[in-house]
């Protein structure tokens, strides 16, 4: 982070030096950073979609030790869903679409693709998809309103999930999506169906209603009347 330091000199962050890094990993330089040296979020399939393990995250600090903390996340994706291929493996589940980052969320579609068993009459060619709607900056659903930092409860960002683990839901969409705002305050992900229906007899697509907690909030201090 040195380097990140010199091309702003109003603003100094927090950085590690070399040796703070390898102390801290037990790496030699480059100190390449691998899954162990990151707090793995555990996703688990569950009716209607994914939850989320909301372990919480030990961050590395090194002032003036280091504490041999983690340095960000990473979860596995689950993948089945109960789709296997013709050996009976499960099928792999794959991030194929951009993701969007709204109001400190990462949402993005997953994609597992269909069963390769063309000749078979019984299992659908059709690929499922999970919407994720997560905490960027942690891996897992979100602090719930009123909780303490010491001890939180989280809260899924689906409403119809609210006091749950979910941190995906089974909405078999594909691409990217689309985060509206409508004027009575509620939020909604656009997105598109993987196998929409015939043309003129429904939407080819879905809103899903999500609800965030506010990266900020501000009140007025004062007041002037300008005349």
């Amino acid at each position: 982070m040195a380097s990140w330091n010199t091309k702003n000199t109003a603003a100094s962050y927090a950085s590690l030096t070399g040796a703070q890094v390898g102390g801290a990993t037990g790496t030699s330089s480059p100190y390449t950073l691998g899954p162990s040296n990151l707090q793995k979020q555990t996703f688990t399939p569950v009716s209607g979609g994914v939850d989320t393990s909301n372990t919480t995250i030990t961050w590395e600090q090194c002032t003036p030790g280091c504490n041999a903390g983690k340095f960000g996340w990473y979860a596995n994706l689950p993948a089945t869903l109960g789709a296997t291929n013709g050996a009976g493996a499960a099928i792999t589940e794959q991030i194929v679409s951009s993701p969007s980052f709204y109001q400190g969320a990462f949402i993005v579609n997953s994609t597992i693709p269909a069963s390769a068993l063309p000749l078979s009459c019984a299992t659908p060619l059709t690929d499922q998809g999970v919407l994720y709607v997560l905490s960027v900056v942690s891996g897992t659903t979100f602090v719930a309103s009123g909780s303490s930092s010491s001890s939180p409860t989280f809260a899924s960002a689906f409403v119809n999930y609210h006091d749950s683990q979910l941190a995906g839901l089974s909405t078999n969409e594909t691409g990217a999506v689309t985060v509206v705002n409508t004027v009575e305050g509620t939020t909604w992900v656009i997105g598109q169906d993987i196998a929409p229906p015939a043309a003129g007899t429904a939407a080819p697509g879905q809103t899903t209603q999500i609800n965030l907690p506010l990266n900020t909030s501000t009140n007025r201090v004062t007041w002037i009347e300008l005349r």
